[in-house]
């Protein structure tokens, strides 16, 4: 059953430390609800340690890696298909290609990485986050790879790197709290709002034959409204359905007020009704 337009989403959202107006409403969407009390337990106040740098790439670095992430993923003698299609004609959206993501657990280039091809080809720019965070709290580098013109690697760095991904769950609590904090004060710039996309969503919601359902996701942002993290308050009870509607929210960046940033972002909750009737 294809799944009609039929997702609807509320603004504001309660609890948030900006202001929003309404930005997406059809079938009537749920009021806005109020955020959940606050975890208890230590209350961690810092922000841990943080560092970036950028590595202007001369070679074929990142093309390399990303063959080898490839070689990784697919080890099968039979996989050679795939891995050679998405080294000549890779499949890019939003300037990821085909398999973008990628971990390195030892060597030289440890870490998480993220492949990025702007020009819609292989890989010219990859983020490596290094996360050496654990019971001492959030510790974390973000390393820029860009080949090509040195003014443009820079711009481009410019814009992500502040944006370290959340540290893993095995860290600990201090070091998720820490991350926590230093995204709702990390330094950013303010871009138009923006809603991704819901045609994937809607795809996973009709593949589902989901009935008319109300969710909610617990969303962090950062001063300028982008989303740095999603979770599932009240899911759908489909894990297809989660999932989507997880990497559906991680690209929103919310509207604000007034025209500027503010001190610092925040938590809120966004409801949403999902049905493919």
């Amino acid at each position: 059953m294809r799944p009609r337009n039929v997702i609807a989403i509320a603004l504001p959202i309660v609890g948030m430390a900006l202001s929003m107006a309404a930005w997406a409403a059809s079938s009537g969407p749920p009021p806005p609800q109020p955020p959940p009390p606050p975890p208890s337990g230590p209350v961690y106040t810092g922000v841990g340690s943080f560092e970036s740098r950028l590595v202007t790439v001369q070679d074929d670095l990142i093309v390399r890696l990303y063959e080898q992430s490839l070689h990784a993923r697919f080890p099968d003698p039979e996989d050679a298909i795939t891995i050679r299609h998405s080294l000549t004609t890779p499949t890019v959206h939003d300037e990821q290609p085909a398999y973008g993501l990628a971990t390195f657990d030892t060597g030289e280039f440890a870490g998480r990485w993220q492949f990025l091809s702007p020009e819609g080809r292989l890989p010219t720019r990859a983020w490596r986050d290094v996360d050496r965070s654990g019971a001492h709290g959030f510790h974390a580098e973000r390393i820029g790879y860009c080949s090509g013109e040195a003014a443009a690697c820079e711009r481009w760095f410019d814009t992500g790197r502040h944006r370290t991904p959340r540290p893993s769950f095995d860290a600990g609590e201090r070091a998720a709290a820490e991350w926590k904090n230093r995204v709702m004060r990390e330094p950013c710039e303010r871009v138009p709002s923006h809603m991704p996309s819901l045609a994937p969503l809607q795809r996973a919601v009709g593949d589902a034959e989901l009935p008319r359902t109300e969710v909610a996701l617990l969303l962090l942002q950062n001063p300028c409204g982008e989303v740095r993290d999603a979770m599932i308050h009240s899911g759908s009870g489909n894990r297809g359905v989660d999932r989507a509607l997880l990497h559906w929210a991680k690209r929103v960046i919310l509207p604000q007020d007034g025209g500027g940033t503010t001190v610092e972002g925040g938590y809120g909750l966004l409801p949403v009704v999902l049905s493919s009737e």
